[in-house]
Formats: structure tokens, C-alpha cells, sequence
């Protein structure tokens, strides 16, 4: 009869554990989907693919896109493709880069940040395919 106790004590800690971290997953799945929202980003999905908006140079498009696959891990590197390849792309596709980095920068170089930021708004007119992201970020960078 005491072994009978223990194997359900033991089940009933496993299933509270088990129940317990689906819990705390699912909720932070939905703290992370929040603070996306509230960045500015589209919500990470699977069936919210990332869309590629035009202004990409097509005779250089396909090494342009690996090199800034692989700038987009730190903030140094993006700014640095920005410097380098900022000649090769053009509206809207540019403005969509440049906030990317208005959001990567703004948490250590708030100044840099909005000095961006401002750039591209003034250039980003309403019919821009970016121009609900820009309207969203306004609040935060000016």
C-alpha cells in the first residue's frame, strides 16, 4: 500500500511539473508576440512570412541579401553594411533596414537612434509600404 501512495505522489508532482511548464511557455510565447508588437515588428509567426519589399539593386540582390542576413546579428555589423551598401538600395526596402537598425540601436544609442529614425520618416511618404511601421515607432523615436 505505500509503494500504491508513492507512485501516485510521484505521478501527481510529474503532471503538475508537466501542466506547469506548457503554462509558462505558453505564456512567455505570448509575453515575447507582446513586446514584438510593441517594438514595431510584425508578429513571428509561421504563417507571417517576411515580406521583401522592392528597392534592391537586382544585378547585386542576391549577395546584398547573405550579407545582410549576416549583418543583422549585431549592431556594429548592420551599421556597417548600412555605411557600406546604403548606395545599392533604394525606398522602400531601405527605410524597412533602417528601422531595423533604429530598433537594434536605440537600446544602447538613443541619439543615433532617433537621428535615424528622423531620416526616415522625412523620407517615407504615406503610401509607403513602411509607413505603418514608421507611424507605430514615432512614439518611441521623436
Amino acid at each position: 500500500m505505500k509503494n500504491f501512495l508513492n507512485i501516485v505522489v510521484l505521478a501527481g508532482v510529474l503532471a503538475l511539473l508537466y501542466y506547469g511548464c506548457n503554462a509558462y511557455k505558453t505564456k512567455k510565447a505570448e509575453l515575447e508576440a507582446q513586446e514584438r508588437v510593441n517594438m514595431g515588428l510584425p508578429p513571428k509567426d509561421a504563417t507571417n512570412a517576411p515580406v521583401k519589399l522592392p528597392g534592391m539593386n537586382p544585378a547585386y540582390e542576391a549577395n546584398l541579401e547573405k550579407t545582410l542576413e549576416a549583418a543583422k546579428g549585431s549592431v556594429a555589423a548592420l551599421g556597417n553594411w548600412l555605411k557600406q551598401y546604403r548606395v545599392y538600395v533604394t525606398d522602400p526596402r531601405l527605410a524597412d533596414i533602417e528601422l531595423d537598425y533604429v530598433l537594434m540601436v536605440g537600446r544602447t544609442d538613443p541619439g543615433e537612434a532617433k537621428r535615424v529614425f528622423a531620416d526616415v520618416r522625412r523620407r517615407t511618404p504615406p503610401s509607403s509600404p513602411v509607413y505603418e511601421r514608421v507611424k507605430r515607432l514615432s512614439k518611441t523615436y521623436e
